[in-house]
């Protein structure tokens, strides 16, 4: 039970592991699930050169496009920070610098998520 629960909080990021097939397995876990993700944050999109502002905040004052923003962007986002992690791990070999850089793009991909986020909340607010 102890190993299921510790999976289980690593999988949703509340638990770090430096073991490379758990990080393998949470790229992969984000991958399948920014595919629904993605096709139902852009489909209203597809028609957004037509679409008054108006038709646009109607839209988005839908919970269920509020929640599937969000979701969205902590998917998009924590999936960004993952690959740009691997490449900073393959490409750049000075520890101190790469240290650096990762939390430059830990900063960098939340800033982004807090921004995507916040905008859909201040849409649905208002």
């Amino acid at each position: 039970m102890q190993k299921l629960s510790n999976k289980l909080l690593f999988y949703i990021g509340l638990r770090k592991s430096s073991d490379a097939t758990d990080m393998w397995y949470k790229q992969r876990l984000s991958s399948i699930l920014i595919i629904p993700l993605s096709l139902i944050f852009f489909y209203p999109m597809l028609n957004l050169d037509d679409l008054k502002y108006s038709d646009v905040v109607y839209i988005y004052n839908k919970p269920f496009y509020v929640i599937n923003s969000i979701l969205f962007f902590l998917v998009a986002f924590k999936h960004m920070e993952q690959g740009v992690e691997v490449i900073l791990e393959d490409y750049i070999s000075n520890l101190n610098l790469r240290k650096l850089l990762f939390r430059l793009n830990i900063f960098f991909c939340w800033s982004m998520c807090l921004i995507g986020i916040s905008s859909v909340i201040w849409i649905f607010l208002s």
